[in-house]
């Protein structure tokens, strides 16, 4: 299951001054990209974050977790991070660590 349509609307908004908002199939999920860039991808209706060295230190300690899909039947960590509820929330910071997540 992809983003909810509100969850999508809010995200494409958001990254609109960044350039247009693709998706296509990773990871077993959906990717999203700007100007061919994967910066996000969502999986089971959740959206996770591309960590970097400088983004993966403000996403952890924030407490965001790692998306962990299965490979046939074995658990893959990818560094890509969580966006819970509270960071939807706050829309200044969601779109700051959208920012680091393009970069």
């Amino acid at each position: 299951m992809f983003l909810s349509g509100a969850r999508f609307a809010q995200l494409q908004h958001g990254v609109s001054s960044l350039g247009t908002l693709k998706k296509k199939s990773q990871f077993g999920g959906i990717g999203l990209l700007i100007d061919n860039v994967l910066f996000a991808i969502s999986s089971d209706g959740e959206l996770y974050l591309r960590g970097n060295s400088h983004a993966e230190v403000l996403f952890k300690a924030r407490g965001m977790e790692k998306f962990i899909y299965s490979k046939r039947g074995i658990p893959v960590t990818l560094r890509y991070y969580h966006v819970n509820e509270s960071l939807w929330q706050d829309q200044k910071q969601l779109f700051e660590y959208v920012n680091l997540a393009y970069q």
